[in-house]
Formats: C-alpha cells, structure tokens, sequence
C-alpha cells in the first residue's frame, strides 16, 4: 500500500513557505520520494536513495550569474549543498507547520519515520 502525503503552507495564493510531499509505499516498508521545501532556506529531496539539498541563492549570487547584473534577476536554488544545519532549518520549518496543523497519527508516523530517513544520509 502506497502513502501519499502532501501539505502546503501558502501564505498567498501564489507564495508557498513550507511544503512537503512523501511517498512511502508500507508493504515494501521503502521511501519512493521525500521532498521538503523551504521558502527561506532551500530544499531536500531524496528519490532513488539518492539525497539532494539546495539553498536558495543570495541576491548578490544572483546578480552575480545574471548578464543583466541588476535587472530582472531571478533569485533561484544553488547547487547542491552539504551543508547540514541548512538541512535542519528545512526540516525545522517543516515540523513547525506540520505541527500547527490538524493531521492524523498515521501521518505523523511517516513523516516522523521520513526525517529519521532523511538524517541517515552524510
């Protein structure tokens, strides 16, 4: 039996700050995906066995890749990142927001079993 979960936060119709998305499939007790996103610090997917974290660019890394250098630049994710306390910040945002909300013990569990996932990664 295969989980989904989703949850988004919107703090507008168009601006996401906490998403996560999860697919867990219980019989074969295996994580298909986990996605966290932050709208602050970045993202962490693991799909396949294979983790990648991304932090969002700053404005100067920005406008340092642009040719326009100070228009129309487009604050996006950087390369994949190690670095583990921009790792906690996602899932700390993340947790945050699961917590305010209304969501069955089920769930929880996978989620919880999700970020114990995500930590076994270096």
């Amino acid at each position: 039996m295969e989980n989904n979960i989703y949850n988004k936060e919107l703090l507008t119709q168009d601006y996401t700050r906490n998403y996560l998305e999860i697919k867990y499939n219980e019989n074969i007790n295996k994580f298909i995906k986990v996605y966290l996103y932050n709208s602050e610090f970045g993202t962490i997917e693991i799909i396949n066995n294979k983790k990648e974290v991304h932090k969002w660019e700053t404005e100067d890394e920005a406008k340092n890749g642009s040719y326009l250098k100070r228009n129309y630049t487009i604050i996006g994710l950087n390369g994949i990142t190690d670095n583990k306390i921009l790792e906690n910040k996602i899932i700390d945002e993340n947790l945050k927001y699961i917590k305010k909300i209304n969501i069955k013990e089920k769930e929880l569990e996978i989620i919880n079993k999700a970020i114990q996932y995500i930590n076994c990664f270096k």
